[in-house]
């Protein structure tokens, strides 16, 4: 005779079902930890790289000090001026340029 052995049911408690997932994205997983994945995505580019955020005007927003270091300004020089004060002025009025933004 066979004796057969039944599986435990795990069930996860509430708590488990709240909280946010390490998932990344397209993973599968809850918002929130996809959210938390790109905050440090963001975060360790920041880092390495030399970042700075424009409107779409061409008007600057911030800068990270990798990039304030990289061109010698500080974030209140630059803050609310256009891109247009790293390029060669005769680029700056071209109409490519003016395309662009």
């Amino acid at each position: 005779m066979t004796t057969l052995r039944s599986r435990p049911v795990v069930k996860a408690s509430p708590a488990a079902k709240t909280r946010p997932s390490a998932a990344g994205p397209g993973s599968g997983g809850s918002l929130d930890g996809t959210i938390v994945d790109l905050r440090g995505q963001v975060a360790a580019i920041s880092k390495s790289q030399a970042v700075i955020e424009f409107n779409l005007d061409g008007t600057i927003i911030t800068a990270n000090a990798n990039f304030l270091g990289a061109v010698g300004y500080s974030l209140d020089e630059i803050k609310g001026k256009h891109h247009r004060m790293f390029v060669e002025p005769s680029y700056g009025s071209s109409a490519q340029y003016q395309d662009f933004w």
